[in-house]
């Protein structure tokens, strides 16, 4: 191989390492938010089944009184 097409596949190669390491680090902080996403998902969803045991309670002690 001629030295200029060994210093184009370094290039190359050095370039490619370089997005491999941005896109690790990139899914990276994806699966974080994610993540995070995922415990306030759960959170409203606790939220919500306690609203709808209050509205089933407000509506028996209406039908009670």
């Amino acid at each position: 191989m001629s030295s200029k097409a060994e210093t184009a596949v370094g290039t190359v190669d050095l370039r490619l390492d370089g997005h491999e390491r941005e896109c690790a680090l990139r899914y990276e902080f994806i699966e974080r938010r994610l993540e995070e996403g995922s415990k306030k998902f759960l959170r409203i969803e606790k939220m919500l089944w306690g609203l709808y045991g209050l509205v089933a309670v407000a509506v028996a002690y209406m039908k009670v009184v």
